[in-house]
């Protein structure tokens, strides 16, 4: 019971002393309104920065809404799964980029075989694709070619299947038409690796 004693006390004490001394009783009614003018603007401010942050907000979940209403997006996924099914279609299969750099030389010398008089092929180490998990086999083929010329065998090469790229092709006329043209395929892992 000591204690609000105490406290009556000096609550009583400081009724007399307000009553007393006008500028203490202007002094203590102010500490309220500066504790509510300081509340007032720390809300103002609150208040500024969601309403900043909001409108980025607002158009970006506009333009995400006018995305998902544009529609379309099942036919473009399905373009894209044809366009990669072609592309793979296109592809070498093999175990190993060893395996894919000798089918490569048995395609190249049944096909140069028949287009060219002589030829010396070399082929490059295969090179490792980790974008696509696969790698690429590249060759430089040197001869001379048959007297038909050179569009019979680039229209062999166009048409193999799987895809045979002609990086580069230069055709001399010097001692009859020689042929230098480098060749690379693309080459993805076999379905059971």
């Amino acid at each position: 019971m000591r204690a609000p004693a105490a406290l009556t006390d000096a609550i009583a004490r400081l009724r007399d002393e307000t009553l007393a001394n006008p500028r203490l009783a202007a002094m203590l009614m102010l500490v309220p309104l500066v504790l509510v003018i300081h509340v007032t603007l720390l809300l103002r401010d609150a208040i500024g920065e969601t309403r900043a942050d909001r409108g980025p907000l607002e158009r970006r979940a506009a333009r995400l809404e006018a995305l998902a209403a544009s529609g379309g997006w099942t036919e473009a996924i399905a373009r894209e799964q044809e366009s990669l099914a072609a592309w793979q279609a296109q592809a070498w299969r093999a175990g190993s980029a060893e395996l894919a750099a000798a089918d490569l030389q048995t395609t190249l010398r049944s096909i140069i075989a028949r287009h060219l008089a002589w030829n010396r092929m070399k082929l490059a180490p295969a090179e490792e694709l980790k974008a696509v998990g696969g790698w690429r086999v590249r060759a430089e083929i040197n001869g001379r070619l048959r007297d038909e010329g050179v569009l019979p065998m680039l229209q062999e090469l166009a048409e193999h299947s799987p895809r045979i790229v002609v990086e580069q092709l230069l055709v001399s006329a010097q001692r009859g038409q020689t042929i230098t043209m480098q060749v690379s395929v693309l080459v993805l892992p076999e379905d059971g690796e």
